[in-house]
Protein backbone atom coordinates (compact mmCIF):
# COMPACT_ATOMS: atom_id res chain seq x y z
CA UNK A 1 0.00 0.00 0.00
CA UNK A 2 2.70 2.70 0.77
CA UNK A 3 4.52 1.51 -2.61
CA UNK A 4 1.22 2.26 -4.15
CA UNK A 5 0.25 5.61 -2.32
CA UNK A 6 4.09 6.77 -3.26
CA UNK A 7 3.30 6.39 -6.85
CA UNK A 8 0.00 7.76 -7.36
CA UNK A 9 0.16 10.43 -4.62
CA UNK A 10 -3.59 10.47 -4.61
CA UNK A 11 -4.57 14.07 -2.69
CA UNK A 12 -7.77 12.38 -1.38
CA UNK A 13 -8.24 8.72 -0.04
CA UNK A 14 -11.84 6.91 0.72
CA UNK A 15 -11.37 3.81 2.53
CA UNK A 16 -15.38 1.84 1.84
CA UNK A 17 -14.58 -0.26 4.60
CA UNK A 18 -13.72 -3.95 5.18
CA UNK A 19 -15.35 -7.06 5.03
CA UNK A 20 -18.73 -7.30 6.16
CA UNK A 21 -21.31 -9.44 7.84
CA UNK A 22 -19.29 -11.18 10.62
CA UNK A 23 -19.92 -14.52 8.86
CA UNK A 24 -15.67 -15.02 8.50
CA UNK A 25 -15.51 -13.60 12.04
CA UNK A 26 -17.33 -16.44 13.11
CA UNK A 27 -15.06 -19.38 11.33
CA UNK A 28 -11.50 -17.19 10.79
CA UNK A 29 -11.44 -14.53 13.37
CA UNK A 30 -7.48 -13.48 13.11
CA UNK A 31 -8.51 -13.50 8.80
CA UNK A 32 -11.06 -10.98 9.76
CA UNK A 33 -9.19 -8.65 11.84
CA UNK A 34 -6.36 -8.53 9.69
CA UNK A 35 -8.50 -7.76 6.80
CA UNK A 36 -10.52 -4.62 8.51
CA UNK A 37 -8.06 -3.43 10.91
CA UNK A 38 -4.97 -4.48 9.55
CA UNK A 39 -6.01 -3.02 6.05
CA UNK A 40 -7.52 0.11 7.58
CA UNK A 41 -4.11 0.62 9.70
CA UNK A 42 -2.19 0.48 5.99
CA UNK A 43 -4.13 2.81 4.31
CA UNK A 44 -4.33 5.04 7.08
CA UNK A 45 -0.01 4.48 7.94
CA UNK A 46 0.49 5.10 3.99
CA UNK A 47 -1.60 8.18 3.59
CA UNK A 48 -0.06 9.73 6.99
CA UNK A 49 3.83 8.88 5.26
CA UNK A 50 2.87 10.27 1.76
CA UNK A 51 1.39 13.62 2.32
CA UNK A 52 -2.62 13.02 1.23
CA UNK A 53 -4.91 15.83 2.27
CA UNK A 54 -8.03 14.07 2.73
CA UNK A 55 -8.74 10.71 4.56
CA UNK A 56 -12.03 9.29 4.23
CA UNK A 57 -13.20 6.44 6.41
CA UNK A 58 -16.68 4.19 6.12
CA UNK A 59 -17.38 1.20 8.08
CA UNK A 60 -18.61 -1.74 6.66
CA UNK A 61 -22.59 -2.17 6.89
CA UNK A 62 -22.63 -4.19 9.63
CA UNK A 63 -21.58 -1.57 12.26
CA UNK A 64 -25.02 0.26 10.91
CA UNK A 65 -27.48 -2.82 10.48
CA UNK A 66 -30.10 -2.84 8.93
CA UNK A 67 -31.53 1.07 8.75
CA UNK A 68 -33.72 1.65 5.66
CA UNK A 69 -33.30 5.71 6.51
CA UNK A 70 -30.47 6.93 4.48
CA UNK A 71 -28.43 8.84 4.78
CA UNK A 72 -27.50 6.80 8.32
CA UNK A 73 -26.59 9.08 10.81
Amino acid sequence: MADLLAAVRPRRVIQPGGLCGGALLDRKPAADIQSNLGGFSHILEGCCHHGDEHFVDASSSSVYGCNRNLPTR
